[in-house]
């Protein structure tokens, strides 16, 4: 499953001691790639796990919806909206 692959990517990006600037300039790419090729059940498989993740991962995986993502991204940036003021 995408959702899989993407979590355990953000996980490796938020563990480590990766810069910021990194992950803005080039590894947010990957991740958009792996979100822009989820599946409904890898969103819907989002949705279960969202509650047990960090305010940075969310962040992350806002940073990383772009059109591809259509009503999905959408859905989830307003989830997100209603879920927590120190992400969006």
């Amino acid at each position: 499953m995408m959702f899989e692959k993407l979590d355990s990517y953000l996980l490796d990006f938020i563990n480590e001691d990766s810069s910021e600037d990194f992950w803005y300039d080039y590894a947010y790419m990957q991740a958009q790639e792996l979100l822009n090729n989820f599946t409904q059940s890898d969103w819907e498989e989002m949705y279960k796990n969202i509650d047990a993740k960090s305010d940075l991962w969310k962040i992350r995986v806002a940073y990383c919806i772009d059109v591809d993502a259509v009503m999905n991204g959408f859905t989830f940036l307003l989830s997100l909206m209603n879920d927590s003021d120190t992400v969006i």
